[in-house]
């Protein structure tokens, strides 16, 4: 009996990957970004990588996704503009303070494919999971040895956050096993903001500050797929 056992099981071991390579196969793609926060001061520039499980000839497929984005954007500062023409103080006429952001994000993610159109496959899908985004801008700051105003780069994280996003989009197969595919992307990060310690009239207190002043961002994606 135990002869038995093991020998089914050695024969489930050497069918079972022709078997899922017969129902699912893997599918890995890179695309470039190009996005509209919903602040508008700046459009990230991006990259990212999918990788995907799914039938052969099949309509429906799930896996991962991991993309990154970039952007740089300058927003007026009161109190740079309070101290200018100040001598061996903040440069003269520098009224605005250089933002630099970038975005990190890991999701979940699945796709449907629901028309075809003369080899053109159209799909839908959505996905979600954790978002980090990173922000260093320029501050107004007076030296603590010498007393003169200098202008310095501040570095601000993003606690950890959730983030969902719908996507529609076209694919083509190119030749053999590759697709290009042009998509778009609407995707909502909960609470944009950090926390930190301020002075405020002699009291420490607590404040949110926002360093992407607009949770939602519209993405448009272009992209090739290999298909294993």
């Amino acid at each position: 009996m135990k002869k038995l056992m093991l020998a089914a099981i050695l024969l489930l071991a050497i069918t079972m990957p022709a078997s899922g390579q017969e129902f699912w196969n893997l599918r890995i793609s890179v695309h470039g970004s190009y996005s509209e926060p919903g602040d508008a001061y700046s459009r990230p520039a991006g990259i990212g990588a999918r990788f995907l499980l799914g039938k052969p000839g099949g309509n429906f497929d799930m896996g991962f996704e991991v993309e990154k984005w970039f952007r740089t954007y300058d927003r007026y500062d009161a109190t740079m503009d309070s101290l200018d023409g100040i001598p061996d103080g903040i440069p003269s006429g520098k009224t605005t303070a250089e933002n630099k952001q970038s975005g990190l994000g890991f999701s979940a993610m699945f796709r449907y494919q629901f028309l075809n159109l003369s080899s053109n496959n159209l799909y839908t899908g959505a996905g979600g999971g954790f978002y980090f985004i990173q922000s260093k801008r320029e501050e107004a700051r007076a030296n603590d040895q010498t007393g003169l105003w200098e202008v310095v780069y501040v570095d601000n994280y993003l606690e950890t956050k959730g983030h969902v996003f719908g996507i529609a989009g076209i694919e083509r197969n190119l030749s053999g096993q590759f697709d290009i595919f042009l998509e778009g992307k609407f995707t909502y990060v909960f609470d944009a903001y950090i926390k930190k310690n301020e002075e405020i009239n002699g009291d420490t207190q607590e404040i949110k500050v926002d360093i992407w002043d607009d949770p939602y961002m519209i993405s448009g994606l272009l992209g090739i797929r290999y298909n294993f």
